[in-house]
């Protein structure tokens, strides 16, 4: 997929993230709106592909903050900021050879279907960043999505704990220069996380 069809694809999840919203309101103003904000963090089973070569499934650290408004009880909607850290920084950046992490930023959907059960389903998607500071190795965007379940468990009026399985998924732009040629980059993940929403 070229540029310009991954950046239809992004505006085409941002436009069905937030049409919940803004279906929402139209339908009532009789529900009081309200905000969350959420972190999340937990593991992260993420597989690499370039250049037509698959790397191995390889653990890594995700974490995310999210917030936005909740129209109606059964739908919380806005943005999440999220990503991956596959290696993590040598010394604060001070090793400028160690460090690859993938960082996004999404629109964000949270369904909540049953009336009867906090289980909800989480849907999201927009633009990615890769970033790789090994030598002779490039930073590079791209587009990426976010599909998962999860199950809040209220610890008060306002606070919750959830789990949550995600599976997530991109794809990156191609690299090319006179030192090296990267092509088909592409990722998938499975997370298992735990996180917290204040609203």
């Amino acid at each position: 997929m070229n540029h310009f069809g991954k950046l239809l694809t992004a505006v085409l999840i941002f436009q069905i993230t937030f049409y919940f919203s803004f279906t929402a309101f139209g339908q009532s103003n009789s529900v009081k709106k309200k905000f969350y904000v959420e972190i999340e963090g937990g593991l992260g089973l993420l597989k690499l592909s370039r250049n037509d070569l698959s790397s191995e499934r390889n653990s890594c650290f995700s974490l995310g903050f999210n917030g936005g408004i909740i129209p109606f009880d059964w739908l919380r909607t806005g943005i999440s900021l999220n990503g991956y850290l596959i290696e993590s920084f040598g010394d604060f950046y001070k090793n400028p050879e160690n460090g690859i992490s993938i960082s996004n930023f999404y629109g964000q959907a949270e369904i909540f279907p049953f009336k009867k059960t906090n289980l909800y389903l989480n849907i999201s998607g927009g633009f990615s960043h890769y970033t790789n500071m090994h030598p002779n190795e490039f930073a590079t965007n791209g587009t990426g999505a976010i599909i998962g379940v999860g199950y809040e468990q209220k610890l008060s009026k306002r606070v919750g704990v959830s789990f949550v399985i995600n599976y997530g998924f991109g794809g990156l732009n191609d690299v090319k220069n006179v030192v090296a040629t990267v092509k088909n980059q592409h990722y998938n993940i499975t997370e298992f996380m735990i996180g917290f929403t204040y609203h």
